[in-house]
């Protein structure tokens, strides 16, 4: 999947009015995620991603370690983009769906497993 696919299919799934909007969830999500899973993993996963927003992943690894919840996750998400909670779980949601379509399930990191129950 293409950089334009992947924001599209996020701005459809998510019923975003632009892409921009798209892109900032996508940066959210991702940042979120790198915060929450191990350098192996990260690289993983932006292997399986468009260049364009795989470098999310890159970078330093926060204090918010593995333990992961879905509601404190999707907080983070809101917190990073900027957006009321309410706009964070369509985010994640989103983006996640999407993720998970677009990456063979073994390539996913298996701790962030609940994130990608979305239908």
């Amino acid at each position: 999947m293409n950089h334009n696919q992947f924001i599209d299919r996020v701005q459809s799934r998510g019923h975003m009015g632009s892409g921009e909007e798209a892109e900032r969830a996508i940066r959210a999500v991702l940042i979120a995620i790198r915060e929450h899973v191990n350098d192996n993993e990260s690289d993983e996963l932006a292997s399986q991603l468009p260049q364009e927003v795989s470098g999310y992943l890159g970078g330093k690894r926060s204090e918010h370690g593995p333990v992961l919840s879905l509601p404190v996750f999707q907080a983070r998400v809101g917190q990073i983009a900027g957006v009321e909670q309410q706009r964070a779980t369509v985010y994640t949601a989103a983006v996640c769906r999407v993720l998970k379509d677009a990456v063979p399930s073994q390539k996913l990191p298996g701790r962030l497993g609940p994130l990608f129950s979305f239908g």
